[in-house]
């Protein structure tokens, strides 16, 4: 894509909401940067050379383990020949981030939308639910610990990692796994990612989220107090029990996060928060 845009002249400038997580914020910028734009150089040179021979190699990232670098060098790519007009990033982690390497970036989440699921007023079943894989480091040691302390508790958990033996679950599957689930659980991949598209997936069809620790710059205008749940991570299975056996509080967190989201979290809310940032005078692109 970046290569045929080189080629075309008087392109539009495009706006990018941007829900990919970060790499370390911690890390200093001119390491970013660098890192970043090797990524991308390496993974532009593979395609050319090697990736495009074989049609079966065609969607498989040579590098995976430093995908994060690869999509902050896409947007570095696009941004040096004047292509992006603005990014919208979910937290303020990564708004700081981003606009440390010099991106034109605002903290606008995605809204929720009819996508995200529906209520459809079915039995709540299962007890515990976690989408998402577990490849990473950090899930592949939490969630089989979380899984195998609620066993002995007789706690249903339903993981859909992508695996050959726990499958997917998207669409409409999703939205009814989700009605059926009380409560979505959240461990993240990095300990300064963001928590908002599990919020907006678990508010949309009426599961309880409940969180690791987030950063107090991840949270995204949403409160581990009222919104969702929250708990370290050798504690969690306990938490789990406790809002299970306390219908009444976990109902308490669904509502609120409902109200808090389709007062301020839809769609349209937050497409009107961006056009107010483009058509405001203070807004310059890098």
């Amino acid at each position: 894509m970046i290569r045929n845009l080189v080629a075309i002249k008087d392109f539009p400038p495009i706006i990018i909401w941007y829900t990919e997580q970060i790499p370390d914020p911690r890390t200093p910028t001119w390491f970013s940067l660098l890192n970043a734009k090797l990524r991308v150089q390496a993974e532009s040179w593979y395609d050319k050379k090697i990736g495009y021979r074989s049609q079966e190699k065609r969607g498989h990232s040579w590098l995976p383990g430093l995908e994060r670098y690869r999509r902050v060098g896409e947007l570095l790519a696009l941004h040096s020949i004047g292509c992006i007009r603005l990014i919208c990033a979910f937290s303020e982690t990564q708004t700081r981030y981003l606009s440390q390497l010099g991106l034109p970036v605002t903290e606008i989440p995605l809204g929720i939308h009819s996508q995200f699921g529906r209520l459809m007023g079915i039995p709540r079943d299962v007890d515990v639910v976690f989408l998402g894989t577990t490849q990473d480091m950090r899930r592949r040691k939490w969630i089989p610990y979380i899984e195998e302390k609620l066993a002995k508790f007789n706690v249903k958990m339903v993981i859909k990692d992508g695996s050959h033996e726990r499958g997917t679950s998207y669409d409409e599957d999703r939205t009814m796994l989700l009605n059926r689930s009380k409560i979505m659980i959240n461990v993240m991949k990095r300990s300064w990612d963001d928590p908002v598209f599990r919020l907006l997936l678990s508010c949309a069809n009426g599961a309880m989220l409940l969180s690791e620790k987030i950063w107090q710059t991840s949270l995204g205008g949403f409160d581990p107090k009222q919104h969702f749940a929250e708990s370290v991570l050798d504690r969690l299975p306990d938490t789990v029990l406790n809002y299970l056996g306390d219908e009444t509080a976990r109902q308490k967190i669904v509502n609120q996060a409902s109200e808090k989201i389709n007062q301020e979290y839809t769609m349209e809310i937050m497409v009107g928060r961006l056009v107010n940032r483009l058509s405001s005078t203070d807004f310059r692109p890098c």
